[in-house]
């Protein structure tokens, strides 16, 4: 049973650390996180380059809080 959980675990984590990198390449091309690029993006004129960056960057983000909660559970 400890071997399937730790596979579980491995899994886990080898999905995280891609969501992590982009994350960080976000964070890096930005200069800050996601809450300080969304609040900087409602102030700007609308950019849909900018917003495609969001929208995906949020996913990433989303994706990331949801294996990180699999985790813990685990």
């Amino acid at each position: 049973m400890d071997d399937i959980m730790t596979f579980g675990d491995l899994k886990l984590i080898s999905e995280i650390s891609p969501l992590k990198d982009r994350i960080g390449s976000f964070e890096d091309k930005y200069g800050c996180n996601i809450s300080a690029f969304e609040a900087r993006l409602r102030k700007l004129p609308e950019d849909f380059e900018l917003w495609d960056d969001f929208i995906e960057w949020k996913a990433y983000e989303d994706g990331l809080k949801d294996l990180e909660s699999k985790l813990k559970k685990e």
